[in-house]
């Protein structure tokens, strides 16, 4: 039976229900939490972040993937709490983010492989000290080029998984999916384990589908931030996956934090767009309109159940 470790233990692959495979609960950017002046009510962020959880149940959501870094304020108790009061389950990750707003000082100065082993650390033995292991390995990317230092993170992420079999998923802004899995493939990653996230940053089908060619799956997974690119264009895009026979690499989430603290200017901006700030929006929205649009139920299903069990190896 292949289970994926769970911020609660480790949960059958099989039970997983549908999953929305990127989202957050809270971003710290690096250098918030060591202002005095800054703090956030821990207690109001559970109440919110359980009864946002909870509410997802109704509609066959019993899973989500928190794609939070180790350097993005990760808070696994934070996740392991929520969990347990929601009753959905919370799969944590491990891995750095991009030069632009992460990837500390000390882990520029760390080699590919001293990366790769704590990440693997992370996996198999617990994060941050606490037990509880991440299922998950999350890298990003910024714009333009990859950086030197985003390259030895997607290596040491590549790495991780030849040695455990974790699946990976990606941040870009729209861009150098292409690039990512060229690093992933010359490390022998089996690209069908990995997500390029975020891609519905771009709205060029040429580029969709040179990702889903690759076996590559496709995260169209920042449903609901409008300032970025519509809704429908991201509807669009994922008819146009599915018709071509490609629904098994379609990722359908959200990439919403209930909290972000010491986000740059920019994002905040992007993020003021969000049509809303609720977990369920991608259920009572989103989808409706994606089956409006000729979308079966059976394709919706292969992109919420079927993809996430592939991914995390069932």
């Amino acid at each position: 039976m292949t289970t994926v470790n769970s911020v609660l233990g480790p949960v059958p692959v099989s039970q997983l229900g549908r999953v929305l495979l990127h989202e957050h609960l809270i971003s710290i950017y690096p250098g918030w939490a060591l202002d005095a002046r800054n703090s956030f009510d821990r207690e109001s962020l559970l109440q919110s972040a359980s009864s946002q959880l909870a509410a997802l149940l109704e509609y066959g959501v019993r899973t989500i993937v928190d794609a939070t870094p180790i350097d993005l304020g990760r808070d696994v108790s934070l996740l392991a709490e929520a969990s347990r009061r929601s009753g959905v389950n919370i799969i944590a990750s491990t891995g750095l983010y991009n030069e632009r707003s992460g990837l500390l000082s000390y882990f520029r100065t760390r080699e590919v492989d001293e990366i790769a082993d704590l990440l693997v650390w992370e996996l198999t033995e617990g994060m941050s000290g606490t037990g509880v292991r991440a299922g998950a390995l999350k890298v990003a990317t910024g714009l333009e080029k990859i950086g030197r230092h985003e390259v030895k993170a997607l290596r040491a992420a590549a790495r991780a998984h030849r040695r455990t079999g974790a699946p990976i998923l990606t941040h870009t802004e729209g861009c150098l999916g292409k690039e990512q899995l060229d690093i992933f493939e010359e490390e022998g990653v089996d690209l069908s384990r990995v997500i390029v996230g975020h891609s519905c940053g771009n709205s060029d089908l040429h580029y969709h589908f040179d990702i889903l060619r690759r076996g590559a799956n496709l995260g169209l997974d920042r449903i609901g931030i409008e300032g970025i690119v519509p809704d429908e264009v991201r509807r669009r895009i994922a008819r146009s996956a599915i018709d071509a026979g490609y629904a098994s690499q379609v990722v359908l989430s959200q990439d919403i934090a209930l909290r972000m603290y010491g986000v740059h200017p920019v994002l905040t901006q992007a993020m003021q767009t969000r049509k809303s700030q609720t977990y369920t929006y991608i259920m009572t929205d989103f989808l409706p309109k994606l089956r409006e649009a000729g979308v079966s139920e059976r394709s919706i299903d292969t992109c919420l159940v079927d993809l996430p069990r592939k991914f995390f190896g069932g």
